[in-house]
């Protein structure tokens, strides 16, 4: 199975790269060694997360303190969303056009 990060994620790394650099390098490298360790492990076993109930196809990987919300298509294993398990979800079924100011 063929593994894509996509930009989401792969933006998350870096700047989750940089942020842990300015305290501790080694803590960045290990960071990022322990995420491509479990995206490979993913790759060879896609099942391995959890399926979320919405949206639908997405399963989820913990590895603490990290989330890795993945999808699998046409023998792809597509990381969408990686982020710090104490950050929220991402909203996708937010409108950005949603005003509440009004209510």
């Amino acid at each position: 199975m063929k593994l894509r990060v996509y930009d989401d994620a792969a933006a998350y790394l870096r700047a989750e790269r940089v942020y842990l650099a300015r305290f501790d390098k080694r803590a960045a490298s290990a960071m990022i060694q322990q995420l491509r360790q479990a995206m490979e492990m993913l790759r060879r076993f896609p099942l391995a997360g959890h399926a979320l109930d919405l949206p639908r196809g997405v399963r989820r990987f913990s590895v603490p303190p990290y989330l890795i919300d993945y999808e699998v298509l046409d023998g792809i294993l597509g990381v969408l969303v990686i982020r710090h398990a104490r950050q929220h979800d991402p909203d996708i079924f937010s409108d950005p056009s949603d005003d509440f100011e009004d209510i």
